[in-house]
């Protein structure tokens, strides 16, 4: 099951009405069968290796559980599918470490999986607040920040504030890191450091823990 925690709703609406991404037609249902997938989290991601993502059962959101704006989130989930593949079709999406190594491609899309930490602690946040994410990658500091209120739960939606769970309460007070596989846009890099904000945030290997 594929679990999404973070999906950035504002992005994907800017991306999807900037792309017009309407379905690849040169992938076929048999083409895409037959493409082998390589999952190496190392190699570039074309348009098969989005079809793979979204192949499988994919939650966002755990179920019985009350979600702010939860009738638009399989809406987003489509929309988003659409915006990868759109972009893939454009060009192969280049892997973090790949990318370093290379000295980056014209496009400003990278994907990477890793342990994530927030290393400021989220106390009494507003769901409007922003949070960055941490990660390090050959030597280069990857953060990514993130809008409280595109994480699929913690949003109050009378009061507006963020509320963690007793799930993923550790990791939003950056007690501990999640491992996590994400496409994120590069606002600003230098040789130390690459900063971003994320399309998406999806658990890797961890089904138990909820964000």
């Amino acid at each position: 099951m594929e679990y999404f925690c973070y999906i950035s709703q504002s992005k994907v609406d800017q991306l999807y009405q900037a792309l017009s991404p309407r379905e690849p037609e040169e992938w076929t249902e048999q083409r895409s069968t037959e493409q082998k997938f390589d999952v190496d989290a190392k190699t570039d991601w074309n348009v098969a290796r989005i079809i793979s993502l979204f192949k499988g059962g994919i939650t966002y959101g755990r179920k019985g559980v009350i979600h702010r704006e939860q009738k638009v989130k399989p809406e987003y989930v489509e929309k988003l599918r659409r915006v990868l593949a759109a972009i893939a079709k454009e060009a192969p999406i280049p892997a973090l470490r790949d990318a370093i190594g290379s000295g980056f491609p014209p496009s400003p899309y990278c994907h990477h999986a890793g342990e994530f930490k927030i290393t400021d602690p989220v106390k009494r946040a507003s769901a409007s607040d922003v949070v960055t994410l941490r990660t390090s990658v050959e030597g280069v500091r990857l953060s990514l920040d993130c809008s409280l209120r595109f994480f699929s739960e913690g949003n109050n939606e009378l009061g507006g504030t963020f509320n963690a769970n007793s799930s993923n309460m550790r990791f939003f007070a950056g007690s501990i890191p999640l491992s996590m596989e994400t496409l994120f846009i590069i606002l600003h890099r230098t040789t130390k450091e690459v900063i971003g904000t994320p399309l998406y945030l999806k658990l890797a290997g961890t089904e138990d823990l909820f964000l």
